[in-house]
């Protein structure tokens, strides 16, 4: 009876165990295909960010480069696709309201609609992300907005700058005018009333916006690239990771005081 009892003890061990591996390796399939779902995402969204970004480039040439014909294929094609542009005032159509000039159309691109959408973004954030996921899905949401924003925004504020001249006609002289408005003169009072705010359009976004991700990417270097030792990669400690290890640290120093103090007495 007692060899009977402990055939089916060992019986029982080995199930248990198969259990155990047949779990183990059902976890690790699907960490696999969690991975290899999140790696395709990544790509996808990658090489979104690159189609965009570069139709965003190839529109702005029509407004940077007006004196170019371009083909009326060409043309046609960028008109319906002027969406993916973030252009926020042709996709809202205030023009049914009231017709905007570029000094007010430049205001609401480059200042009033990204200091919204941040807003916006951050708003939804705290209230449908997880505390300890907020940073992350915020950072992620504001870098690939700032990413789809900066060329529209950059042509925007550069636009200030372009102007055409045209001939009044006799003993009148020539007059320039803003190419992107032909109503707005390129000098005058007026004009320079609003260069302040063509300046710190063009500091935020071609300026600012480059160097936010220089200062990114430079402080993940060592993630990004990491080191090779004898054939093996050597990641740098996240900032996180280095908190965890030096409060790990002053708590094992403590202990070792009041082990020490406990001796002493």
């Amino acid at each position: 009876a007692g060899d009977h009892q402990s055939d089916d003890d060992d019986d029982d061990e080995e199930e248990k165990e198969e259990e155990k591996k047949k779990e183990g390796t059902t976890t690790q399939k699907q960490q696999q295909k969690q991975q290899r779902r999140a790696t395709f995402w990544r790509s996808v969204m990658t090489k979104t960010k690159c189609v965009v970004a570069a139709y965003q480039i190839i529109n702005g040439m029509r407004e940077t480069l007006p004196q170019v014909r371009f083909a009326r294929l060409f043309d046609s094609t960028m008109r319906v696709l002027d969406v993916v542009a973030f252009d926020v005032i042709d996709i809202v159509s205030f023009d049914c309201v009231a017709r905007l000039n570029y000094y007010e159309r430049l205001v609401a691109q480059t200042l009033v609609f990204p200091l919204a959408l941040v807003a916006v973004v951050l708003a939804a954030t705290v209230f449908l992300t997880p505390q300890n996921r907020r940073f992350t899905v915020a950072s992620y949401v504001l870098l690939a907005i700032s990413y789809l924003l900066l060329p529209r925004c950059s042509s925007f504020a550069f636009q200030y700058f372009s102007c055409r001249t045209f001939d009044l006609g006799e003993n009148r002289g020539n007059e320039k005018y803003l190419v992107v408005d032909s109503l707005l003169k390129c000098r005058g009072p007026r004009y320079r009333r609003w260069a302040p705010i063509a300046v710190l359009a063009i500091a935020i976004w071609p300026v600012g916006v480059p160097l936010l991700w220089t200062t990114i990417l430079w402080n993940a270097r060592r993630r990004i690239n990491p080191a090779v030792v004898d054939g093996r990669v050597v990641r740098s400690p996240t900032r996180k990771k280095k908190e965890e290890e030096k409060n790990f640290d002053d708590d094992k120093d403590d202990d070792d005081d009041d082990v020490g103090k406990d001796a002493k007495a």
